[in-house]
């Protein structure tokens, strides 16, 4: 799971990565060639996603729950 901002990053590098590959995969040729690689690939691809969004959602509530600390204390 991602942790850190810098974490953050990598995984959206290796998500662009991910769908640029991909891309040449449905390019080079028919499904049969390429058919477990490229359903591989979505695979990573959809993990990757989740892991940022679990992250981003973490990063949400924890500044909604900063905000209301703040309003707390004013």
């Amino acid at each position: 799971m991602i942790s850190t901002a810098t974490e953050y990053e990598c995984v959206l590098a290796q998500l662009d990565h991910l769908e640029s590959w991909l891309q040449r995969l449905k390019e080079e040729g028919p499904l049969t060639e390429n058919g477990l690689v490229r359903c591989g690939v979505r695979k990573r691809i959809s993990r990757l996603q989740a892991e940022l969004a679990f992250y981003e959602g973490m990063l949400d509530s924890q500044q909604t729950v900063t905000q209301e600390l703040e309003e707390v204390a004013s």
